[in-house]
């Protein structure tokens, strides 16, 4: 799709493969939660699940490090071909060298199994207040990266395109992160790590409000720090509290996730044109709140309720 988009670069044709692909990096992510939650010890879930965050962290530098990067020297039909023909060689490997699953079982395709598994997993109040994290959590870090850019574009900053495109290299703090929430959950419980990491997040933006560069970017990285280690620690959470209907509990979250980029990292331009990035900042602190006040709520539950037993 994206080698397609870049060959017939129409704008009808360009915004109907950005939906496909969208459809299939949400069905890539259900599938690989999933599949980590069926072959890997419910003790390693959390470190391997902060593993595969790391992937989509390496993923999404990368992604937006050589697009930002070529599209100073190349037309984004290029950029776009080049990053196509990348995934594509990836897309090979995986599919040669991914083990075979042992755990999975196959079920028939049948609505009424659908439907309890929906329902069985959105009557947990604690996923569905992990879901509604998603939500938060993508939505805020989106908005936070696609506004940063013309943030940094405008004065007193003027930053060029190819500098902008640098700045994904914070995602290597979440590439570190990612794994080591993992550790800390198993090490202090992960209703306790979860909101230390949204503080942290919330904190940072004080530092992206100040007009010095070397600030701001400090406080990217600590908000990217932070953020990956939350997502991953929801990612584990969810798969482990989804029981046997995993595939339906990670595909809620991630449904949920990738709603949070859409209509959260849309609407804040809105905030973007009328109230500049300090507005842009004080709406995502507000947002960040209310994440920490559920998350408060889902220790609560987490203290009071007991165990799930893990039914692969």
């Amino acid at each position: 799709l994206l080698i397609a988009s870049a060959l017939l670069p129409q704008w009808s044709f360009f915004l109907s493969t950005r939906v496909l692909i969208g459809m299939a990096v949400s069905g890539v992510a259900a599938v690989a939660m999933t599949y980590i939650g069926e072959e890997i010890a419910a003790k390693d879930v959390g470190f391997a699940m902060g593993l595969y965050i790391s992937g989509t962290a390496i993923g999404g530098m990368s992604g937006r490090l050589i697009a930002g990067v070529l599209v100073d020297f190349i037309s984004w039909q290029y950029a776009t071909l080049i990053i196509g023909v990348i995934n594509l060689a990836i897309a090979i490997l995986f599919y040669w060298l991914l083990p075979n699953s042992r755990n999975f079982q196959s079920y028939p395709i049948q609505l009424s199994r659908f439907k309890q598994a929906f329902a069985k997993n959105l009557a947990d109040p604690k996923l569905r207040i992990l879901f509604l994290q998603g939500f938060i959590l993508m939505g805020c870090f989106v908005s936070v990266f696609n506004y940063m850019s013309y943030h940094l574009l405008d004065a007193p900053f003027a930053l060029p395109q190819t500098w902008i495109g640098l700045i994904s290299v914070a995602y290597l703090a979440g590439i570190y992160s990612s794994p080591r929430a993992a550790q800390w959950g198993q090490k202090f419980g992960r209703e306790k790590v979860l909101p230390l990491m949204l503080l942290v997040m919330w904190a940072s933006l004080a530092l992206m409000l100040l007009n010095q560069l070397a600030v701001v970017l400090v406080g990217l990285l600590i908000f990217t720090f932070a953020f990956f280690a939350a997502h991953s620690l929801c990612s584990s959470w969810v798969t482990v509290q989804s029981l046997q209907y995993r595939a339906v509990g990670s595909s809620l979250y991630l449904f949920c996730y990738y709603l949070g980029s859409s209509v959260l990292g849309s609407g804040s331009g809105l905030i973007w044109e009328r109230w500049d990035w300090p507005g842009l900042l004080i709406f995502i602190a507000s947002l960040l709140l209310l994440g920490l006040i559920l998350t408060l709520y889902l220790k609560k539950l987490s203290s009071t309720a007991p165990t799930a037993q893990i039914k692969n």
